[in-house]
């Protein structure tokens, strides 16, 4: 949503038609997909510490 709203309205890009919509949604798509990629590589990092962690204290 930030993307959409940087791209198409703070850049005035409603000016270039209607086919910026589309070309707006996917960058607005891509960016989310990169958060969604970052959350799930952090969240299996720490579940790869937990892991470790626990593995010291099994004997």
């Amino acid at each position: 949503i930030h993307m959409f709203y940087a791209r198409f309205i703070k850049d005035k890009g409603y000016k270039d038609g209607l086919f910026r919509i589309p070309l707006d949604m996917v960058f607005a798509y891509m960016e989310g997909l990169a958060y969604l990629i970052l959350f799930i590589s952090n969240v299996k990092a720490q579940i790869a510490k937990l892991h470790l962690k626990f593995k010291k204290f099994k004997v």
